[in-house]
């Protein structure tokens, strides 16, 4: 029998806090842990230039973790895993580990781990779907070589960010080519079939591999290879290679799965986590991290590059991991949310966040100053942590003069917007916003009620802003023509603070209105509170139009706009009533701004 390697994923511990990238790193000394370690014993080098280790724990317990099992390999090999996953499930599943068999969803259900293993090579057609890559087969196309097998690879780790918590994947696979004269050991048949599935290119390898390292280090991964000494003739350098640059380590001379699951179970102990603060330009590129430690006979295991952009092809991890992180935040942030039925019917959340450019850092682009802000938003998934839901960054250049006042003076928001799909009910939500420049890092946490729009006369939320923009020649929105008024787009805002004299537009949506609403003309009926008293007159105007919504349904669009000049400082909120509603609901839609001077 040909004998099986088994490759053990292990995801560190990755979360940010204040803004630090933390590297999960084992030392040992005679295959025993080092535990007495302190932070002046380390040095380490970003890109080959000195950075300062700002943070250090020992974690000595076993941390919870989710495994997912992925099988590459001939079918002669599936029998012994199959009797591994058996025996070790029955031996019982650590606390808190949950299991995926090859892409199905994570359980820790015994019975349902051993029929999945039972059934051979291939997973059952029924398995529901977990968005993950179902890596479980004996076919050609589970034994890609070179770029194809690690490009696979990226793929798995990248999808894996969005599993809450610690996570490790344990992959038996017999080999894995890195380049022509490892394939060589191959033989001619299999060289034909790796030819006839995929040209096998080998001249971007070392670059795929450092690629691999850093988003396994940014979706928290680790490779460890297992294989067994008799296995001289099949190729393994890529597998060593896999565990070098991502901190794992092989596991030679056996023959035997069960070991491999021994493996992850170790290494989820008995490791330093170091904290640093990461450059990132955003330039899409793997930085190079090296670390040394002050004591003769060491030796380190750790990820030997991180991603340098904003984050796994959006966002940097550590404003991602820092939905899971607690600590006393350094920006305030400003958020502003709305809620709207999508053209599919299902609701949808907008979401405009920003930072005050007096809180931020810039560096030097050209004649200017460059910020760059990230921003991650997630709901509670459940299990005490945070599923993220959208990812996104706004970079922006500011010319040196309005740079320096804004930051003297302050008054000025770097923003975005973004837009993600929730669930209807109730909802907790977090949001991190986090200034690439400083790594400082701000949050925002609400409750929601997400209504499903399917009551009669049930609205969006309203959107209070100063900006619109011709819809001719503007870019177009994830949000579709949902804020989109004659000829005219309403640009939401991530501050409801206006000043004196300005213009103060607001736009929403009605639902599911009765058919004596829409044969008629609709009207809006506006009033206008200062500090909770509704004042007698105020200059406005506004006007409503019957546009086709979900499902050719007809809905209400309704806009207005309150000019400022005259009104004097204070909190204000503009109700515009929901004609014909009769039941528990306010019969009203409220938007609220503050005026200053």
């Amino acid at each position: 029998m040909r004998s099986l390697l088994a490759l053990v994923l292990l995801v560190p511990s990755i979360a940010a806090a204040q803004g630090l990238l933390q590297l999960e790193v084992r030392a040992t000394q005679k295959d025993a842990p080092v535990s007495d370690l302190k932070q002046l014993d380390f040095s380490l080098k970003e890109a080959g230039k000195d950075k300062e280790i700002k943070s250090i724990e020992y974690v000595d317990s076993p941390t919870a973790t989710k495994l997912y099992i992925a099988l590459e390999a001939p079918a002669t090999d599936f029998p012994r895993v199959q009797q591994a996953i058996e025996r070790w499930v029955d031996d019982g599943l650590p606390a808190g580990m949950e299991v995926s068999m090859g892409g199905a969803p994570f359980t820790s259900d015994a019975s349902l781990l051993k029929e999945y293993a039972a059934k051979g090579v291939s997973l059952p057609s029924e398995t529901p779907d977990s968005g993950l890559p179902k890596l479980w087969g004996s076919g050609a196309e589970f034994q890609l070589q070179g770029e194809a097998a690690l490009s696979r690879y990226i793929d798995l780790a990248a999808r894996l960010q969005a599993v809450p918590g610690r996570k490790a994947v344990l992959l038996f696979r017999p080999d894995l080519g890195t380049s022509r004269q490892g394939l060589d050991f191959r033989t001619t048949e299999q060289l034909a079939q790796d030819r006839e599935n995929i040209d096998v290119d080998f001249t971007r390898t070392e670059r795929t591999l450092n690629r691999l390292g850093a988003v396994a280090l940014f979706s928290r991964t680790t490779f460890y290879p297992a294989y067994s000494s008799q296995t001289q003739g099949i190729n393994q350098q890529g597998l060593a290679q896999i565990a070098e640059a991502t901190g794992g380590k092989p596991l030679l001379g056996t023959n035997d799965p069960v070991l491999a699951f021994k493996m992850v179970l170790e290494d989820s102990r008995d490791y330093y986590v170091l904290g640093f603060q990461p450059t990132l330009t955003g330039k899409g590129n793997p930085r190079s991290i090296k670390l040394d430690v002050g004591r003769k006979g060491v030796r380190l295991r750790y990820a030997k590059n991180y991603l340098d952009v904003e984050g796994l092809g959006e966002v940097p991890a550590a404003a991602v991991s820092a939905l899971d992180a607690d600590g006393e935040p350094e920006l305030t942030p400003a958020v502003q949310y709305h809620v709207f039925r999508g053209v599919d019917g299902k609701p949808l959340m907008i979401f405009t966040a920003g930072a005050d450019l007096q809180q931020l850092e810039a560096e030097e682009a050209g004649k200017g100053f460059e910020t760059a802000l990230t921003l991650a938003g997630g709901f509670a998934d459940g299990d005490g942590g945070w599923s993220v839901q959208k990812q996104k960054t706004v970079k922006q250049v500011f010319a040196k003069k309005p740079f320096q006042k804004a930051q003297k003076d302050g008054g000025v928001l770097v923003e975005t917007s973004a837009m993600i799909r929730p669930t209807p009910g109730e909802q907790s939500w977090k949001m991190v916003l986090r200034d690439d420049q400083s790594g400082k890092i701000g949050v925002d946490e609400k409750r929601f009620l997400v209504p499903d729009f399917s009551l009669p006369l049930d609205t969006s939320s309203m959107v209070v802003t100063r900006r619109a923009v011709a819809i001719e020649g503007a870019e177009p929105e994830d949000w579709g023509d949902l804020l989109d008024y004659g000829e005219s787009r309403f640009i939401p805002e991530a501050s409801n603070v206006f000043q004196s004299g300005d213009t103060v537009l607001f736009t929403y949506r009605l639902y599911n209105p009765p058919a004596a609403l829409l044969n008629g003309e609709p009207q809006v009926q506006v009033a206008l509170l200062k500090d909770e008293v509704q004042l007698d007159s105020f200059d406005w105007q506004g006007s409503a139009q019957v546009v086709e919504g979900a499902d050719g349904k007809k809905e209400i669009q309704y806009m207005g706009a309150v000019r400022t000049k005259g009104l004097g400082p204070g909190n204000y909120l503009i109700l515009s009533a929901v004609p014909g509603r009769d039941d528990a609901r306010q019969p009203y839609i409220e938007g609220a701004f503050r005026l200053e001077k």
